[in-house]
């Protein structure tokens, strides 16, 4: 059975179009485990609707935590749901008829196969304006994030250049969640890839398979790229370059607390590598 987990924050507007999205997927041997975190609009009584008129497929979880933050309450979820496999889902997206039953058919037989493995299976996703009107198909793919060289890439260079995984895209297996827990970082999706990436297995559908809506944003706002002037700028801008070294420092604080030991040296080898590659690439244009 695989356990889908929304974590939920006065997500009225579009709450009803994503579960509705989950309750058309093609693929029916799941259930929807929702914890909200703390709203103040009508969010509580449309998923109380929703478990009343489906108490096999939907479970409103409650605890006294209080408001978490998105991360920490979608890994409160992790936490205490036991399924086969899990998926997060974000409340304001439309996931398209076959996302579970496109992820679960490459799942199933990789977690036969690496049985002793954390295995993290993803997707491309279409971001879209508020009336899911799309504005950039595939856009891990237009990201430039590789996604295809997840399992040749190193894991630093994976995440130093930013993760193709989006949490909304991702399921993973139940050693996945055991290697997950406890939690204490950022962002529970890249927690749990850095995981996967590190000691296991990652796959990745190249299928869209998410109506990813974000509010206000355009295209070029999401694919920020500097000209040869903004790095020039950044060398002689030591404010910015303390701030910079200070986020790295805390980053790796943060990164030291994975199950594995992370190499200082080689975070920022491909830290001061990216820079070179993104100043080359700006020249060029």
């Amino acid at each position: 059975m695989i356990a889908i987990l929304m974590s939920t924050y006065n997500g009225e507007r579009y709450l009803r179009e994503q579960i509705d999205s989950l309750l058309n997927q093609t693929y029916k041997d799941w259930k929807l485990y929702i914890r909200d975190d703390g709203s103040t609009d009508e969010t509580i009584s449309i998923i109380e609707s929703y478990v009343n008129d489906y108490p096999d497929l939907i479970v409103l979880l409650k605890d006294d935590l209080g408001n978490l933050g998105s991360a920490r309450s979608f890994m409160r979820i992790l936490s205490v749901v036991d399924a086969d496999y899990y998926m997060f889902c974000d409340q304001d997206d439309v996931w398209l008829p076959n996302k579970v039953k496109d992820t679960i058919n490459v799942m199933y037989p990789l977690d036969v196969e690496y049985e002793n493995l954390p295995i993290c299976v993803f997707t491309d996703l279409s971001m879209c304006d508020n009336n899911l009107n799309i504005i950039q198909d595939y856009l891990v793919r237009y990201l430039g994030r590789e996604p295809d060289r997840i399992n040749k890439n190193s894991f630093y260079r994976t995440f130093v250049f930013h993760s193709p995984v989006f949490g909304c895209t991702m399921m993973i297996n139940q050693i996945a969640k055991t290697l997950s827990l406890p939690f204490d970082f950022v962002w529970h999706d890249t927690w749990v890839s850095m995981i996967c990436k590190r000691k296991g297995i990652m796959s990745y559908i190249d299928k869209s398979t998410i109506l990813y809506r974000r509010t206000g944003v355009n295209v070029s706002g999401v694919k920020k790229e500097l000209s040869v002037k903004d790095y020039l700028l950044i060398l002689v801008d030591l404010d910015r370059i303390k701030k910079m070294l200070s986020y790295n420092l805390k980053m790796m604080q943060l990164l030291n607390k994975l199950p594995f030991q992370v190499s200082y040296f080689k975070y920022f080898y491909w830290k001061i590598a990216k820079i070179f590659v993104l100043f080359y690439k700006s020249i060029l244009k």
